[in-house]
């Protein structure tokens, strides 16, 4: 049986009643990956977030990343935009998982392009650069992360709650929600799966700090959304702007960056 929109997002309705007689506020962040140039996606996704006052963060590739994008960005002022590695190369032999911040090419190597990466973006987008490091398919190996302070990144987002690492300096801003079914159609998951899955996610940051939880970031990306992805995200958005339990902030509002 088909459900209607408010069956659907009933679950959430729920655990954000949990929420609320907890005193708590769930906040959620946006970060949106891969974008080099406008296209009629972005512009899509930046309609969307200010049909409901929604900040994004755009993971932009440096090496790519056209003037037309900075001139655009300059008057859509709801985006910031974090490093998304170099050029979103694969480096990694053909017998591991795709990676670009490895260490097959040597650590200085890598930071030398990160460190430039940070440059062209600072210059490009200025007030609307974020000081943070997404690493391309969300890997970085960790003997990196303790010398990205000192080239200027302030925060790390990949996906999934953060592991025991070694002590550094950064926030860690992960995403938690993917809106995108990577290993089948390669659209939109189905909306019942992401609704449970935020709710799993809220559950969880309850369960890691009851009385602050951690944010939930939903990771989406525009350049392959179709109806399926859309229509969860403007859902998503519509939902929360009916219910004082959310509340959407930007990474560098969550991470102080």
């Amino acid at each position: 049986m088909i459900k209607t929109q408010a069956e659907a997002w009933a679950p959430l309705k729920n655990e954000l009643e949990v929420w609320s007689q907890k005193g708590l506020e769930a906040q959620l962040w946006l970060r949106d990956d891969d974008a080099i140039e406008v296209t009629p996606a972005l512009e899509q996704l930046d309609d969307l977030c200010s049909q409901f006052n929604v900040p994004y963060t755009i993971a932009t590739i440096p090496s790519l990343t056209t003037q037309g994008l900075a001139q655009w960005a300059a008057s859509h002022t709801l985006g910031h935009y974090a490093v998304h590695g170099f050029s979103h190369t694969n480096h990694a032999p053909s017998d591991e998982k795709k990676c670009e911040l490895g260490l097959h090419r040597g650590e200085q190597k890598i930071l030398d392009e990160l460190a430039e990466g940070f440059e062209i973006l600072t210059n490009i987008f200025g007030a609307q650069m974020a000081p943070l490091l997404v690493p391309p398919w969300n890997r970085i190996d960790t003997a990196l992360v303790p010398h990205l302070s000192a080239l200027g990144f302030k925060g790390l987002s990949t996906y999934g709650w953060p592991k025991p690492s070694e002590p550094h300096d950064l926030a860690i801003i992960n995403t938690h929600i993917d809106i995108i079914d990577w290993k089948g159609s390669r659209g939109g998951l189905p909306r019942k799966v992401l609704i449970d899955n935020l709710v799993e996610a809220l559950q969880t940051a309850r369960a890691l700090n009851p009385t602050q939880p951690p944010a939930i970031g939903v990771l989406s990306h525009h350049l392959v959304h179709d109806e399926l992805a859309w229509n969860f995200l403007e859902e998503l958005m519509s939902f929360s702007a009916k219910n004082n339990q959310i509340a959407w902030k930007s990474a560098k509002q969550i991470a102080q960056l």
